[in-house]
Formats: C-alpha cells, structure tokens, sequence
C-alpha cells in the first residue's frame, strides 16, 4: 500500500485495529483503510487531521465502501461482502464541513491569546 500513497497514521484513536492506513485525496479529504481483530475492514472518507475540528467530528466522514472495493481489488485481496450492507454504505450522507480551520490556523490563534495574557500578566505585576 506504501507504493500507492498510503500512509500510516502518527496519532490515531486505538479501536481494536490491528492495522490503518490513510491516503490523501485531495486537501480535504483522505481515505481510512482499518483492519479489525476479527478480520473485519472498515474504511471511511474522513477530513484529514490537520483539519482537527472537522476530523474528530464523526458527522464530517462518511462510508467508504465502493473505495474499499477498489482497494482491495487493486491489491488483489479476496474479500466477502455483508449480504446485506449498512444503510450508511448504500446511501452515504457527505456533510461538508463550512470552513474547517486548519491546525495552523489553530495555533496561531492559541499562541496570539497566549502571549496576550503574558503581556497582561507582566504589566500587572510590574504595577505591583
């Protein structure tokens, strides 16, 4: 999968995977291919982390399984469909996120107040 642009996640919620990868498909969306102890694969079109809010916000990811399909056909991996797939498979609800803010947009605005409340904190002990 390295040789196709998946990547392995730095920092990922633990949910019983035993193995995850993401690609990116664009700048505001990348594919999550997990594997669970059970054999089971899960995937979903997420927001990728940098756009923190709108990544750990479930609303914002949505079912991949036509790209899982394609996935696992691509690397020649047998698999067997649910006979019955999830509603959430079949009509996948995409709700774009207005405006997600980036994680540098975040610190700056994190670091900004920070060095506000400095300089207030010093003016008010230099008074003293």
């Amino acid at each position: 999968m390295k040789q196709t642009g998946f990547k392995k996640q730095i920092l990922e919620e633990p949910r019983g995977q035993i193995f995850s990868r993401t690609k990116r498909i664009d700048e505001f969306t990348q594919v999550h291919f997990k594997v669970l102890q059970d054999g089971t694969i899960e995937s979903e079109m997420e927001y990728p982390p940098e756009y923190m809010f709108a990544h750990l916000n479930p609303e914002h990811s949505y079912s991949a399984h036509k790209e899982t399909e394609i996935i696992l056909n691509h690397f020649s991996i047998p698999y067997k469909l649910k006979k019955i797939p999830p509603v959430t498979c079949i009509k996948r609800k995409i709700v774009k996120a207005v405006k997600p803010s980036h994680w540098t947009t975040i610190l700056g605005v994190v670091l900004a107040v920070a060095v506000i409340a400095g300089t207030v904190y010093v003016a008010s002990k230099s008074k003293a």
